[in-house]
C-alpha cells in the first residue's frame, strides 16, 4: 500500500467494505454490540454475499444498577372491568394518550420483561384477513376473553398482542410504526422487531402497553425517558442502546 493525497492507496483489485447501515444493536450486561451492513439496506437481498461489521463497546463505567418500572397489567382498553375492549391505536394517538397519563410506550426489552414476569400467559391466536376491520378487532378480543377464562382483571397478562414500541430503528424508517412481540409459550416472539408498516397502519394484533415514566434506579426516582437515553442506565429498559425522544419515537407525528 502507498500513501497518496492523504489516503492509503489500495492494491489493484482490493476494495474496502465500510459500515453503511446499522442492521442490529445488542446490549449485553457490560457491552454494546453493533452489527453494521456494508451497504444501505433496502431489502433482505441487500445482505446477501456481503459481510456484517461487528463492533463491540464496553460499558463506560462497568457499574451495575437496579431499576424498577411499572407497566399497565393489560393492553389499553376502553370500557369498565365488567365490559371492556382492547383497542388497537396508531402510534401517534397512543403516544398522546400515554403522555396525558404520565406514561410512555414500551420497548422491545420491556416487552420481553413483561412476558417473563406475566402472571397470565396465553397462547397467541392469529387471524387472517380482514386484519384492519373493526369486526376482526372485536372477534380477537372475544377470543382472548374466552382464553382468559374469567380470570379477574388486573393480573399482568401477556401473549395476546404485538406491542407497538419505540425503537432506534424508527430513525432509519421515518413515518413507520415499530411492532414487536406476541410471545409464544416457549417465550419466543412471533413478531421480531419490524418497522415496515406505515405509521397510520393498525390491525387487530396491535396492542398498546403503557409504561409509567416515573421509575426508580437504585431506589431513587428517575424519569423513564432520561433512563432510556443514558448510556450507562439504558440497558434496564432497552436492548438496542440509548433511545432518544423524537426520531426514535412518535412525538413529531
Amino acid at each position: 500500500m502507498k500513501f497518496t493525497d492523504g489516503y492509503w492507496q489500495l492494491l489493484p483489485g482490493v476494495e474496502i467494505l465500510r459500515p453503511r447501515s446499522i442492521a442490529d444493536v445488542v446490549v449485553g450486561e457490560d457491552t454494546l454490540t453493533v452489527y453494521s451492513a456494508t451497504t444501505h439496506l433496502v431489502s433482505r437481498g441487500d445482505t446477501l454475499n456481503r459481510p456484517l461489521v461487528t463492533v463491540t463497546f464496553t460499558s463506560p463505567d462497568g457499574a451495575k444498577y437496579e431499576a424498577t418500572y411499572e407497566v399497565s397489567p393489560d393492553y389499553l382498553c376502553v370500557g369498565s372491568d365488567a365490559d371492556f375492549f382492547r383497542v388497537p391505536l396508531t402510534p401517534a394517538t397512543a403516544t398522546r394518550i400515554a403522555a396525558a397519563l404520565g406514561c410512555s410506550l414500551s420497548t422491545r426489552k420491556i416487552a420481553d420483561d413483561v412476558y417473563a414476569n406475566a402472571v397470565v400467559k396465553l397462547e397467541p391466536q392469529p387471524l387472517g384477513p380482514p386484519r384492519e376491520a373493526v369486526e376482526t378487532f372485536m372477534k380477537h378480543n372475544a377470543m382472548i376473553e374466552e382464553q382468559r377464562g374469567g380470570k379477574p382483571p388486573g393480573e399482568l397478562i401477556a401473549g395476546i398482542k404485538k406491542d407497538v414500541v419505540i425503537s432506534n430503528r424508527l430513525k432509519e424508517k421515518p413515518n413507520k410504526i415499530a411492532i414487536y412481540g406476541w410471545h409464544k409459550p416457549d417465550g419466543k416472539p412471533i413478531q421480531p422487531l419490524y418497522v415496515g408498516h406505515v405509521d397510520w397502519y393498525v390491525d387487530y394484533s396491535h396492542g398498546i402497553r403503557l409504561v409509567k415514566r416515573e421509575m426508580t434506579v437504585d431506589g431513587k426516582r428517575a424519569d423513564l425517558e432520561d433512563v432510556m437515553k443514558d448510556p450507562n442506565l439504558c440497558g434496564a429498559v432497552s436492548d438496542e442502546g440509548p433511545i432518544v425522544s423524537g426520531a426514535a419515537t412518535y412525538e413529531s407525528k
